[in-house]
C-alpha cells in the first residue's frame, strides 16, 4: 500500500513532507504539478524542496495546453488509474478547488482522503465548502461528464496548520507544536505581498496607494517588502519608490522563519498566510492584517477574504482597514 500526495505549490509540498514523516509506514509517492513555465518562482522553489531519496517514486508533470491539454490529462489520469487503483491508504491532495486532484481520488479509489494546507484558503476550503457540502468546482461540460468519479470529494480530513472547527467524524492530523520567544530587530518591519494586481484581482494603484498608506501609518519603522514569487519587476520597482527596500527572501516565508535566529519586530501583509505561520511560531512578534476585501475586484476572492479575516480576527490579530 502506498501514501499519494499531489501538490501543485511549495507550501503544499511542504505540509506534505511533515504529513509523510507523520505516517512513516507506507512507501510515499509523490506528483507535483508544474506550470507551463508561467511561475517560475514557484516551480523552482518546489523543485528545490524535493529530495529525491524520501520519496518512494516522484512524478513531475507539466501543464499542458492547446487543444492536446485533454488527450494528456486523460492518458495521464488513465496511468495512474492502473498503477495505483485500490493501492492507496491515504490519498493527500494540495488545492481542494482543483478539480483534476479530486478526479485523481476518484480513479486511484484510496481508502481516505486528506487535504494538506493550502495557505490561507484552507480556511475558506472549511469554513465555506466543507462545512456546507458545497463543491467548489465550476459547471463545465467536463466538469459534469466526470462528477461521478467526485463522490465523497467534498468531506476530506485534514492535515493542516490551521485549528479549524470540525464536522462529524472528520480529523485534523496536524501536531501543533509550542509557540516561541525570538530575538527581534527594533522598529523593523517586513511587508509580505501579494500578487492582487497580476492575478487581476485589484488595480495596481489601489494596491500601491494601501502599500504607501501603510508605511507612511508607520513611518518609525524600516519597511522590507518581501515580494510574491509571482509579482512583477516593473510593480516591485514602483513600490521601491515608496521607501520600501527589496528582501527576496529565495525561499518559502515558513523555511525562513524555522531557519533564522532574529526576526523583525513588526510582520505585516493582507490576509496572507504568512501571517498565521509567524502567529503559530512566535509569541513576541506584532502581527498586523490590512484588510482589502472592498477593493477585491473577484467574487470568490471576497467570499476567501472574508472567511480569513474572521479567522486572524478571532485569534487576536490586529487589523487595519484604509479608505481609498
Amino acid at each position: 500500500m502506498y501514501h499519494f500526495f499531489n501538490i501543485e505549490s511549495p507550501l503544499q509540498l511542504m505540509s506534505a513532507i511533515s504529513a509523510a514523516k507523520k505516517f512513516g509506514d507506507k512507501e510515499n509517492v509523490l506528483l507535483v504539478n508544474l506550470s507551463k513555465g508561467t511561475r517560475k518562482n514557484n516551480d523552482a522553489q518546489i523543485m528545490a524542496l524535493i529530495d529525491y531519496d524520501f520519496w518512494s517514486e516522484v512524478i513531475v508533470q507539466k501543464k499542458s495546453s492547446g487543444f492536446i491539454k485533454d488527450f494528456v490529462t486523460a492518458f495521464r489520469m488513465l496511468s495512474l488509474k492502473k498503477k495505483y487503483k485500490g493501492k492507496v491508504d491515504k490519498y493527500f491532495f494540495g488545492e481542494y478547488r482543483n478539480f483534476n486532484m479530486a478526479l485523481i481520488s476518484g480513479f486511484i479509489e484510496p481508502k481516505e482522503r486528506i487535504l494538506l494546507d493550502d495557505g490561507s484558503f484552507t480556511i475558506t476550503a472549511q469554513n465555506y465548502f466543507i462545512k456546507n457540502n458545497r463543491f467548489p468546482y465550476s459547471n463545465s461540460l467536463k466538469n459534469k461528464l466526470f462528477k461521478t468519479f467526485l463522490t465523497g470529494n467534498t468531506r476530506p480530513n485534514l492535515y493542516s496548520f490551521f485549528k479549524l472547527e470540525l464536522i462529524d467524524n472528520q480529523i485534523n492530523y496536524y501536531d501543533f507544536p509550542p509557540r516561541q520567544f525570538i530575538a527581534v530587530n527594533d522598529k523593523e518591519a517586513f511587508f509580505f505581498g501579494s500578487k492582487f494586481s497580476e492575478s487581476k484581482n485589484m488595480s495596481l494603484e489601489d494596491e500601491l496607494e494601501i502599500l504607501k498608506k501603510t508605511i507612511e501609518l508607520y513611518s518609525d519603522y524600516v519597511f522590507f517588502y518581501i515580494p510574491h514569487r509571482d509579482e512583477g519587476r516593473d510593480k516591485l520597482e514602483r513600490i521601491m519608490e515608496l521607501g520600501y527596500s527589496l528582501k527576496n527572501l529565495g525561499k518559502p516565508a515558513e523555511i525562513f522563519f524555522d531557519e533564522t535566529d532574529v526576526m523583525p519586530e513588526l510582520v505585516v501583509s493582507y490576509y496572507s498566510t504568512t501571517l498565521y505561520t509567524c502567529y503559530i511560531r512566535f509569541e513576541n512578534i506584532k502581527i498586523l492584517s490590512v484588510n482589502v476585501e472592498e477593493k477585491l475586484l473577484k467574487t470568490n476572492s471576497r467570499i476567501s477574504a472574508g472567511e480569513i479575516y474572521n479567522y486572524y480576527e478571532a485569534l487576536g490579530i490586529d487589523t487595519l482597514s484604509f479608505k481609498i
